[in-house]
């Protein structure tokens, strides 16, 4: 192992001692110390352990020649190279000489994870490139393997790097791109595995200031190893990854700093065109045709020396901001006022295609002031896909101290030339509503612009950076607010007068006292409410957190038959949406836990905590599997057992009893009547549905005419808590059929899955909409492993399984009620035919009907609130 200093005690140390605790002993860590800091370090880590040892090579210390000193003094037979400072994951070394000498590859290559410094755990890097576990002859068989560009990840046969001669001597200072390009066409064949080796440290700051980019001597020497990597290509006979090679280097090495402009001064930019043009010439134009759009015009704009354009595209690279100026030829946007150009057609990003909701408009901003609590504002608005009258624009300033209470400040946008629009805003931030209580809270305003019932929000963008501040309120209401202008415009509210920790400190508190700042008093709260009588005629309803689902259907049953319950309501944070006759109340806020722990009824579709602990005469409805949970969620925890609260579980069918009551150890009362919320379902065509189907699709604004994919994909563990890509290609479906459908993406609720902008046409979010009212709008459904499928069966309408991420589950057996699609190719071929499907699934669906929807009549919310209120006298 061949560790290379670079001067910093502490890194060098958590290297060497990275593999130092490697499962694999036998083995030599040679720390290459071309400047001789790091000798005290040395000594004191080779006197723990004798193992390591100290390499200082004579001459100026060039820093490509660090590693072939290394070489030269190195014994075994096999090689690894470590950066001071990165660390090596545990059994990296075993598995990788396992693999080697198994496979007689001349090096293999696995999976690298970046972790920011002061973090545990980050991303991982290109996790494509490594899956699955492979052996790979020639490299032009794979030619995005040259995206593999570091020397650490891999460990190589010494006979390799003999025989083919290589050293980093040969190359330029920034190496480890030219050096991987070299080892993969250079080898007769090599490994790959998908467990993550090496853990990469990188700076938690990537664009300017972070000292990595500041100056363009980095990127001179990474476009001096792209040019060696041309000619070893050309020289070696494989001029064919040319191509190849030249999209790496746009993503990879030229990408971060393009992504810089927008940020970086004029000289610098000019710099940057004067250093990457030159090359950007010699650029293959199928690579340059590979960039996502907005590269490709930022490229463009660099090579033609229109420097400003070029910032102002780097603006737009995440594809939420629009551009500010667009004009038309033959119906397709340009940028610019210069239509025509084929490398600045913008046809690809949607803008024109997107409802209005998400029409792409744009307001920049200019801070004037803040006198008192007067906020005056300068904004330009851009229209670049024209949904906007040439007229005035009514448009709305909203800004919010507290959630869902907005101060709303009406203004005029003037027309100022084609697509653009212009006002001068004042608003007095003292007329927001806010409470002299409560929590420090962080507002992003935004205009609003409402049309034919819709309304579409965006950000203010500020020009400038800025911060100001004011002071709001009266005695004992007092707040500071603060207006901070960065990538977007904020509106910061603190209360006045208070000595407060630091943010982080104040985190770790909040974490380190959980236990006792949240859990001991709501137990106390609990436990004196319960104290108090029972209310025989109080019932507490619980979805999630939502107006929704089983509980919603029993809820709205029992006020059909008339029951005179006193109905409560709990919510995750919005009331919006609830009933009006019931109260509603905030989870684990005070109304909440005694209302639990009055109340007779419970109904959930959940499990409760065990903080709720029954009282004599309590009744507890388990209403069993939600529309989106999946069985593994709904899993006791060790040392936990739910069902013994349960006094009746919900079971809507054969399969589902089998598989839930056993699983809890559920031996109580079992409602075999159906899922509440399929009733609606299964009488679907009856009078009444179809306008709320109209309404669901008046709401996602899709034209008449589209079919409806339902697109609902099941939670996974690896998505929790992030935005995730859908494992659907959905590019390749809007190519193939977006003049025909449209997708409603649903994922469950932890996954919360990303819409790109440019696909925001074809793609809606449905998450904002009932998932009842998204499957009588919809024609078809895919899905994964997703329970959804239980109840979209009793539709009788198409079903799709997506093999990505699916797993079988003990109930599934060889019930599946339609296709399972590996591609998205196979999924556009069957949503094409539709009439084949249902003809080749007809009997799999009808026993998957039998299986899964037998019980499923149309009228178990009848029946569970005939069984389970039975005690509660009806009126009349």
């Amino acid at each position: 192992m061949l560790v290379i200093s670079r001067g910093c005690a502490e890194r060098l140390r958590r290297a060497v001692e990275s593999v130092l605790g490697q499962s694999l002993r036998n083995l030599e860590v040679i720390v290459v110390d071309p400047a001789g800091d790091a000798r005290a370090t040395v000594a004191e880590l080779a006197e723990e352990d004798p193992r390591v040892r100290h390499h200082r090579p004579p001459g100026d210390g060039d820093p490509r020649a660090q590693r072939d000193d290394g070489l030269d003094v190195a014994r075994a037979p096999y090689v690894m190279f470590l950066e001071s400072g990165d660390e090596l994951s545990p059994h990296a070394c075993k598995s990788l000489l396992l693999e080697i000498e198994r496979t007689g590859a001349d090096f293999v290559t696995g999976a690298v994870r970046r972790v920011a410094e002061g973090e545990r755990r980050g991303p991982l890097w290109h996790p494509r490139l490594f899956t699955p576990q492979r052996v790979v002859a020639d490299v032009r068989d794979e030619p995005e393997a040259l995206f593999d560009c570091l020397a650490t990840n891999k460990i190589y046969s010494r006979d390799f790097l003999e025989r083919s001669r290589m050293r980093f001597r040969d190359g330029a200072r920034h190496e480890d791109p030219l050096w991987a390009i070299q080892a993969y066409c250079l080898a007769r064949r090599y490994g790959v595995v998908p467990w993550v080796v090496y853990h990469r440290r990188v700076s938690r700051e990537g664009g300017p200031g972070s000292g990595g980019r500041d100056h363009l001597s980095g990127l001179e020497r990474r476009i001096a190893a792209a040019r060696l990597a041309d000619g070893f290509l050309a020289a070696s006979g494989r001029a064919g990854l040319r191509a190849a090679a030249d999209f790496r280097f746009l993503r990879q090495d030229l990408r971060p700093y393009l992504g810089d402009l927008p940020g970086r001064p004029a000289e610098w930019v000019l710099g940057l065109a004067r250093v990457a043009v030159p090359y950007l010439d010699r650029i293959r134009p199928a690579a340059i045709a590979r960039l996502p759009r907005m590269e490709r015009v930022c490229v463009r704009l660099l090579r033609s020396h229109r420097l400003e354009e070029a910032v102002e595209a780097a603006r737009c690279f995440d594809g939420e901001l629009p551009p500010r100026h667009v004009s038309y030829a033959g119906g397709r946007p340009y940028w610019g006022g210069e239509p025509g150009d084929p490398e600045l057609d913008l046809t690809e990003l949607g803008l024109l295609d997107r409802p209005f909701a998400q029409a792409p408009l744009r307001h920049d901003c200019e801070v004037l002031g803040l006198g008192g609590t007067t906020l005056a504002l300068r904004v330009r608005t851009y229209d670049p896909a024209r949904v906007l009258p040439a007229g005035p624009v009514t448009a709305e300033l909203r800004v919010a101290a507290r959630p869902g209470d907005p101060l709303r400040h009406r203004f005029e946008l003037e027309p100022a030339g084609e697509g653009r629009f212009t006002a001068r805003v004042e608003v007095d931030l003292g007329l927001v509503p806010y409470g002299g209580r409560g929590p420090d809270r962080t507002d992003e305003p935004r205009i609003v612009i409402a049309r034919g019932g819709r309304e579409n929000a965006a950000p203010l963008r500020p020009a400038l950076p800025a911060r100001l501040t004011a002071e709001v309120g009266g005695p004992g209401r007092r707040r500071t607010v603060r207006v901070i202008a960065g990538s977007t415009l904020k509106v910061g509210w603190r209360r006045a007068g208070l000595a407060r920790m630091p943010e982080a400190a104040a985190g770790r508190a909040r974490r380190a006292g959980a236990a006792i700042s949240l859990h001991v008093p709501d137990r106390l709260v609990y436990a004196l409410a319960a104290r108090l009588p029972m209310r025989r005629d109080l019932a507490v309803f619980d979805a999630a957190g939502r107006y929704d689902g089983d509980p919603r259907a029993i809820y709205e049953e029992a006020r059909r038959h008339g029951l005179p319950l006193k109905a409560v309501w709990v919510h995750d944070g919005s009331a919006r949406g609830f009933p009006g006759d019931a109260e509603v109340v905030r989870r684990r806020s005070r109304r909440h836990l005694v209302a639990m722990a009055r109340a007779r009824y419970w109904v959930a579709d959940h499990g409760l905590p065990p903080l709720f602990a029954k009282r004599r005469g309590n009744r507890y409805l388990r209403t069993g599997y939600g529309q989106d949970l999946e069985p593994a969620l709904l899993e006791p925890r060790a040392g936990e057992k739910p069902a013994a609260r349960w006094d009746a579980l919900l079971a809507p069918s054969a399969g589902l009893e089998r598989a839930f009551a056993p699983l809890h150890e559920h031996t109580g009362e079992i409602l075999r009547t159906g899922s509440p919320r399929n009733d609606e379902l299964v009488r679907w065509d009856e009078p009444g549905r179809q306008e709320t189907a109209a309404a669901a699709l008046r709401a996602l604004e899709i034209p008449a005419g589209r079919r409806v994919l339902l697109y609902a994909p099941a939670g996974r563990d690896d998505a929790r808590g992030r935005r995730a890509r859908p494992d659907l290609d959905l590019d390749r479906l809007a190519a193939a059929l977006g003049g025909e459908w449209i997708v409603v993406l649903r994922p469950h609720p932890s996954g919360r899955h990303a819409i790109p902008p440019r696909l925001r046409g074809f793609v809606r979010d449905g998450m904002g909409l009932r998932l009842n009212d998204l499957i009588l709008a919809s024609d078809a459904l895919l899905t994964d492993r997703s329970p959804l499928t239980r109840d979209y069966a009793v539709t009788g309408r198409p079903i799709l399984l997506h093999a990505a991420g699916r797993e079988r589950r003990p109930d599934d057996g060889d019930l599946v009620p339609g296709p399972v699609l590996e591609t998205a190719d196979e999924v556009v071929a069957a949503l094409g035919d539709l009439d084949r499907v249902r003809a080749e699934y007809a009997e799999r669906y009808a026993a998957f009907q039998r299986a899964w929807c037998e019980r499923e009549t149309g009228y178990a919310a009848k029946a569970v609130v005939d069984a389970f209120f039975a005690d509660v006298p009806r009126r009349g």
